[in-house]
């Protein structure tokens, strides 16, 4: 089923803002982007939340980071990797790459690779 995200603050890229925008999302994927809520068509079998003028923007991608919360991914459990990704999807960051620490033993960073590999 489709999702229209209304009356929010769009914010699609560096040239584009949209203070009383609508989105629509379908499973997982962007379809369409309304500069303005009032000329969104009538949409068949779509659920509609109404934003109340709340930002909506691409995540952010923390391309270096060595973990978050007191958490380090050089000794991380799987449980650990959960909460430093709720941490940080729940600042705006959507995706991130883990990053070990260089004076590691062998072992240990052949451990966390192995725990990387299996936190798909």
């Amino acid at each position: 089923m489709s999702l229209l995200l209304k009356h929010g603050h769009l914010i699609v890229d560096g040239n584009r803002e949209y203070l009383d925008g609508s989105l629509l999302i379908d499973e997982e994927r962007i379809i369409d982007v309304f500069p303005q809520t009032s000329r969104v068509p009538l949409l068949k079998e779509c659920e509609e939340i109404d934003m109340g003028g709340s930002v909506i923007m691409p995540g952010f991608f923390d391309s270096h980071t060595h973990g978050c919360s007191g958490i380090s991914f050089d000794h991380a459990d799987i449980s650990q990797m959960d909460r430093i990704s709720y941490d940080f999807a729940k600042d705006g960051t959507t995706s991130y790459l883990a990053s070990l620490s260089y004076d590691m033993n062998e072992d240990t960073y052949l451990r966390q690779l192995d725990r990387f590999e299996d936190y798909k």
